[in-house]
């Protein structure tokens, strides 16, 4: 995985490489599903049992570099930051709608 804006990469076991895709995300309600299940009856589990897909846009060299195309980037310093965030949101807001509006 890729988080560009904090500078971090994710060194990942190529176990958790399946049929060619990485998982590196956790399904949180899976993981809590077998979480109370040990709790009530003791019964193990593993990591592999909650591995969820990395998004592709998180994978090392996608152009999104970590970030989600869903969210809005915010630089939060300078009177530019300020306005290139504005502008950003703007965007992401009516490429959203647009996107709705097809369905």
């Amino acid at each position: 995985c890729e988080h560009e804006h904090s500078n971090c990469i994710l060194i990942a076991d190529t176990k958790l490489k399946v049929e060619g895709k990485w998982h590196t995300w956790i399904d949180y309600d899976k993981f809590h599903s077998l979480f109370q299940e040990w709790k009530e009856s003791g019964k193990t589990f593993s990591a592999f049992e909650y591995l969820a897909p990395t998004p592709d846009w998180a994978v090392f060299g996608a152009k999104e570099q970590g970030f989600d195309p869903d969210e809005v980037r915010v630089r939060k310093k300078g009177k530019k930051a300020k306005a290139d965030a504005a502008a950003a949101a703007a965007a992401a807001k009516e490429e959203k709608e647009a996107k709705e509006a097809q369905k």
